[in-house]
This record gives C-alpha cells, sequence and structure tokens, in this order.
C-alpha cells in the first residue's frame, strides 16, 4: 500500500490482480484498475505529485495510471520473474525494479521502458526490496539472504561509476528504509534464531565504516519500515509481541 503525497488517496493491492483507489479522508473506494487476471500484485506506489500510480506484478509487469482520468498511460516487462521489489525516484523520472530469479536490480525510465537505463551488478540472493532516500541520492537493495547494498544514485544517467558499500543482516529482510540525508539506514524482517536476540531484528547502520547497531526488539518480525521527513524517527509495523 502507499499514501499519496497530497495525503488524499491510498492505493492498495493484493493476489487477484486488483489495485483499488481509496478516500483516505473518509475510507471509501474510489476506483478498482485492473493489473490483470488473478496475478499477484507486489507492489504499488505513487508518483510524487500524486498524478500516477504504478503497480509490479509479480511476473514482472509494471503498470501505471492516471490517477485523475483512471486512464492506464504505462505498462511494459521486467525480466527475472518472479519480481518483488520495486521504487520510484523521487522526481518520478526513474523507476527500480529487483528481480528474484536473477537477483539482478534494474533502472528504468518509466516513460521510455524499452530498455533498462542501468542494470547494477548481481546481489547475492534473490533481491527482496529497494528504496530511494528522499533526496533521491542514495539507492539501496537488499536480498532475501541479508546482504543490503548501497549504491550512490546519482545521476542515475547509466554511464557513471557507483560507489557502494554493504551490510549483512542476521536473518530474512523484509524492509528497508533509508533516512533524509542518505546516510543512515534501517533494515527490517526475521532475525535468525542464532543471533543474541532473535527478537530485535531491527538493524541501523550510519555510514559505511561504522558497525551496524541491532536495536531493541518488540516483535519477532517487521513487516514495513519508514523514516519521518527530518529522518530522525523512524516508524515500523509487524505482528502483536
Amino acid at each position: 500500500s502507499d499514501l499519496s503525497p497530497d495525503g488524499r488517496w491510498v492505493v492498495t493491492s493484493g493476489d487477484q490482480g486488483m489495485v483499488r483507489l481509496w478516500d483516505a479522508s473518509d475510507g471509501h473506494q474510489v476506483a478498482s484498475l485492473t493489473a490483470g487476471e488473478g496475478v499477484p500484485i507486489t507492489r504499488v506506489v505513487f508518483s510524487r505529485d500524486g498524478s500516477r500510480v504504478y503497480a509490479l506484478s509479480v511476473e514482472g509487469n509494471v503498470r501505471a495510471w492516471d490517477t485523475q482520468s483512471r486512464r492506464r498511460v504505462v505498462i511494459f516487462r521486467t525480466p527475472g520473474s518472479p519480481v518483488v521489489a520495486m521504487a520510484l525516484h523521487p522526481n518520478s523520472r526513474r523507476l527500480v525494479t529487483g528481480s528474484s530469479s536473477d537477483r539482478r536490480v534494474r533502472l528504468w525510465d518509466p516513460d521510455l521502458p524499452e530498455k533498462e537505463v542501468l542494470v547494477f551488478p548481481q546481489l547475492p540472493g534473490a533481491c527482496y526490496c529497494v528504496a530511494f532516500s528522499p533526496d533521491g541520492d542514495r539507492l539501496a537493495a537488499a536480498s532475501r539472504s541479508g546482504t543490503v547494498v548501497l549504491w550512490d544514485a546519482a545521476p542515475l544517467r547509466g554511464d557513471e561509476d557507483h560507489s557502494k558499500w554493504q551490510l549483512i543482516y542476521p536473518g530474512r529482510v523484509r524492509s528497508l528504509a533509508i533516512a533524509g540525508n542518505g546516510l543512515s539506514i534501517a533494515v527490517g524482517g526475521l532475525a535468525a534464531l542464532s543471533t543474541t536476540n532473535p527478537n530485535a531484528p531491527l538493524l541501523l547502520a550510519s555510514r559505511p565504516g561504522q558497525s551496524p547497531t541491532i536495536m531493541p526488539g518488540y516483535v519477532n518480525v517487521i513487516f514495513s519500515l519508514a523514516y519521518d521527513s527530518t529522518g530522525r524517527f523512524l516508524a515500523f509495523s509487524g505482528p502483536p509481541p
């Protein structure tokens, strides 16, 4: 699910190939968008101005609809099915997807999707989630096995070198988020039973070269993470403790 930047709409998805748009003020459904008969939708996200909503299906199809007219304006397919990771750059001119099968992170121009802008080096395991920093200068990708890589995401033309650093999460990654300054990253998931505190599945890293911190736990698995606009506060969701 995702909340539009102006707070007006919420978009949700599910296993039956439907993307639903809801009025955030009263909770009633305002539109139902078909993304494919019975095809699970793995990610949905609004553009920065709220004019489009993007949906990624598990077989790798990316679709976008105009939120006013409800017309489909973009459709293309990314390789490496199943594909479960997608993020939109803050300027909405770049979109990134992550594949489970070939472990590749791919960068796209959603208006010119005939060929990838950039294909990043292969991850050690299946890509499960990707995220841009709020300023768009950093891109993070996490493999389900626990490796998290942070890349320089400026300017993302496809011809630049990408300095990067990586960290290891002690378990199965489910979510990640980058703070506004791009120098702090939070990783959540299901901590491995071999860790000293298996009920603390939240890891924070501040910058390259510094050891990450495993935070005190309130749940045994983290489903989603989000920083506030200042990067000072971090919210997470999970099952009841």
